[in-house]
């Protein structure tokens, strides 16, 4: 439990841009109040251990199936003196799996500009399609951890996908559940 709440305070929660009240309790810090998005969280108790939820942002092109309730963050990006970009992160944390979520608006950033900036070997790249829409997957795998990371560039919007996963937990089984959950509404490409 004590590992959990440390992942949680030094990479979770600057992650998504949280930080700790005075009590020590976590909370979302949004300055971007007129931007922020309403989430469609599902009607049914997160309680239930192992069952995994389908969760949505309004304005965003995609739900995923999640093992918790994630937490998130919207802002806006800077990307010329008087033109900004809304970027949001979603973050979860599960049996030594993190799970993160991030969409882009197509301002001035490409997918390809998102995939350098990753800084992956692009020798691990191949093409996914998910409702229709083409992307790129990177994996890699080694003694001690998994992680797979997918790219998406729909008309307005980029997203990125990522799971990271301790062999100490279980990403063999929560890794492969979360990128076959991606599901899009069927919207034009770039």
């Amino acid at each position: 439990m004590r590992f959990r709440k440390l992942l949680v305070m030094f990479v979770l929660a600057p992650l998504v841009g949280m930080q700790p009240s005075a009590r020590g309790e976590f909370a979302l810090v949004d300055p971007i109040r007129a931007q922020t998005a309403t989430p469609k969280w599902p009607a049914a108790s997160q309680d239930k251990k192992g069952e995994w939820q389908r969760y949505t942002v309004n304005d965003e092109e995609f739900s995923v199936l999640l093992p918790i309730l994630p937490m998130m963050n919207t802002s806006a990006a800077s990307i010329a003196p008087d033109r900004k970009r809304r970027e949001r992160k979603l973050g979860a944390y599960d049996e030594g799996v993190v799970y993160t979520i991030f969409t882009y608006e197509k301002k001035m950033l490409t997918i390809d500009e998102l995939i350098r900036n990753t800084k992956l070997d692009s020798a691990q790249v191949s093409s996914v399609t998910v409702s229709g829409i083409m992307g790129k997957s990177f994996k890699n795998e080694d003694a001690d951890r998994m992680r797979e990371v997918q790219f998406f560039a729909t008309k307005t919007n980029l997203y990125v996908f990522q799971a990271l996963g301790s062999k100490l937990g279980n990403p063999a089984t929560g890794i492969p559940k979360f990128f076959s959950s991606i599901n899009s509404k069927r919207i034009p490409q770039e």
